[in-house]
C-alpha cells in the first residue's frame, strides 16, 4: 500500500518513524523501490491478466526485442530467462477483451526471431501487492478526477498538499482521499525490483489435478517456500500455474523446486531462472492518463 503512513508502518515493523523513513529512502536510493503508483483496478477498466512465455532462436538483440514487447501498453514486465536453446522471455501484462488478446499474440509471433508463443489468461496473487480480486468500480466526479490528477503525480500526497494543489477545502480533500482509498477501485502500489532483493526464480507447473484451487496451490507454495513466496499465477484456461520466489540462494532453489516437483497434483515442473527484469508502465497507468486527459485546470 503506497499510501500507508510512516507512522503506521513504524507500528507494524516495531521501529521508530524516523528509522522507517530512512529505510524507505534507502530502498528508493538502492532501486529496490522503483516508484509509487496509483492506477485504476482491473474492474474499473475491464482488464484481465495474461502471462506469456516467448521462445526465440537467439538471433535477436535482447534489448531491442524487450523494448518491442514493452512498447505494447498491455505489457508491463519483460523477464529474460535462462534457456538451454535460443532465448526465452516471460511477460506480464493486462488486456481488455479477447479480440485484443488475439492481436497481442499475433504481434508477438510476428517479431523477428520468435519461434514459439505460449499465452495464458491468469489470475494472480502478489503476496506483497494485492489479492486475488479484480478490485471494484466507482463513479468518478470532477472532484475525484482533480484528486486523482494530484495523486498520479504523487501517490503519497497528504491532505494539506492536495488542498493547496486543487483549491479544495481541507475537509473536502480529506473526504475525497478517503473515498478513493476505500473504494477498492484504485491500486496504490509500490513497484519494486525483485532482482535487487536477491536471486529470483519461477516454476512453471503442469497440474495433474484440475480440481486444485488457486488458494490451495498458494498454500502449498507457502508451505514449501515460506517467506520467500512472492506470488502465484494460475491459468484460468489450462491446468498450468507459475510460482515466484525472491531472495533465495541456489541450494534453497534446488530444495524448493524438488519439493514442488513432488507435489501430488503437479504432473511436471520446469524451473525458470531469471537473468534480467525490465519494467514498463501498467495498462492501468495508461488508462488513468486517458481518464485525466479531458480534465481542464
Amino acid at each position: 500500500n503506497a499510501r500507508i503512513s510512516y507512522r503506521e508502518l513504524a507500528k507494524r515493523v516495531g521501529l521508530s518513524t524516523t528509522a522507517v523513513m530512512k529505510r524507505v529512502n534507502s530502498l528508493m536510493d538502492a532501486g529496490t523501490i522503483r516508484e509509487f503508483v496509483v492506477m485504476p483496478s482491473h474492474a474499473m477498466i475491464g482488464a484481465e491478466r495474461f502471462w506469456a512465455l516467448i521462445h526465440t532462436d537467439g538471433s535477436e538483440d535482447e534489448e531491442n526485442l524487450a523494448d518491442s514487447l514493452g512498447s505494447l501498453p498491455e505489457v508491463h514486465a519483460v523477464i529474460r530467462l535462462v534457456s538451454p536453446r535460443g532465448r526465452s522471455y516471460l511477460l506480464y501484462g493486462n488486456y481488455i477483451g479477447s479480440i485484443r488478446l488475439s492481436e497481442i499474440a499475433a504481434y508477438f509471433r510476428r517479431l523477428d526471431g520468435v519461434e514459439e508463443v505460449e499465452l495464458h489468461n491468469v489470475i494472480a496473487n502478489w503476496m506483497r501487492v494485492s489479492n486475488w480480486g479484480r478490485g471494484e468500480k466507482m463513479e468518478l466526479t470532477k472532484q475525484h478526477l482533480l484528486a486523482l490528477k494530484s495523486l498520479k503525480q504523487n501517490p503519497r500526497i497528504q491532505v494539506k498538499e492536495l488542498s493547496d494543489e486543487t483549491g479544495l477545502s481541507l475537509r473536502k480533500a480529506r473526504r475525497l482521499l478517503r473515498e478513493i482509498e476505500d473504494s477498492g477501485a484504485f491500486y496504490f502500489m509500490v513497484r519494486t525490483d525483485p532482482m535487487v532483493e536477491g536471486p529470483t526464480f519461477r516454476v512453471k507447473m503442469q497440474l495433474a489435478d484440475n480440481e486444485i484451487t488457486p488458494q490451495q496451490l498458494l498454500s502449498s507454495m507457502q508451505d514449501i517456500c515460506g517467506e520467500y513466496t512472492y506470488g502465484l499465477g494460475f491459468s484460468v484456461t489450462e491446468p498450468v500455474a507459475f510460482s515466484l520466489t525472491v531472495g533465495v540462494d541456489v541450494l534453497q532453489m534446488q530444495r524448493m523446486f524438488l519439493a514442488i516437483e513432488r507435489l501430488p497434483f503437479v504432473a511436471a515442473a520446469t524451473p525458470l531462472m531469471v537473468l534480467t527484469y525490465r519494467a514498463y508502465p501498467h495498462l492501468s497507468q495508461h488508462r488513468l492518463d486517458e481518464i485525466l486527459e479531458g480534465l481542464t485546470d
